[in-house]
């Protein structure tokens, strides 16, 4: 269903479920000075030996996403296809500026950080807690269930759709 309203290929719908699963461990590997890079360059793996076919040319695409990256992890999908959209048009377009590619994330990054803060962490999760503890607090086992279940199934949804919004608006996005 996505695929044809979306426009994508096989490959697309591929590369874009790949993008969706590896956001999974956006956080899990954080460090100080680049906060989510590493994880992100885990991310956009499947993207880059997707488009770049010599070694040079993955070598720089990694680099190239090897920098600063911090934003909510249940909106990271839109960027991360968005991003994969601007990556198959550095490849396919000699004249594209592919430092354009590190612009957008970085101009995105924070404003969906704060979208995605406010939206997830700050209002649907004290809801849904405010639900499953009212639940929990009369006994009923249901509570805690409840709770995971409201708060990560929009999040899961807006994740894994994310790569593929993100991806078929590519350029017109920006334009």
């Amino acid at each position: 269903m996505i695929k044809e309203r979306l426009n994508l290929s096989d490959e697309d719908v591929k590369m874009c479920k790949q993008i969706g699963f590896r956001t999974l461990s956006l956080c899990s590997i954080m460090e100080m000075e680049k906060m989510q890079a590493l994880a992100y360059v885990r991310v956009m793996i499947p993207v880059i030996n997707r488009y770049y076919h010599t070694q040079e040319e993955r070598i720089e695409g990694y680099k190239r996403h090897w920098e600063l990256f911090n934003t909510t992890p249940s909106v990271s999908g839109f960027i991360t296809g968005l991003v994969a959209s601007m990556e198959k048009q550095g490849a396919e377009d000699p004249n594209f500026d592919k430092s354009s590619i590190s612009a957008v994330k970085s101009s995105l990054m924070g404003p969906f950080a704060g979208i995605g803060d406010s939206i997830f962490q700050s209002t649907w999760r004290v809801i849904s807690m405010g639900v499953g503890l009212s639940l929990a607090a009369g006994g009923n086992i249901l509570g805690p269930i409840v709770f995971l279940l409201m708060y990560n199934i929009p999040s899961a949804f807006v994740r894994f759709l994310g790569p593929y919004v993100g991806y078929s608006l590519g350029a017109k996005f920006m334009s």
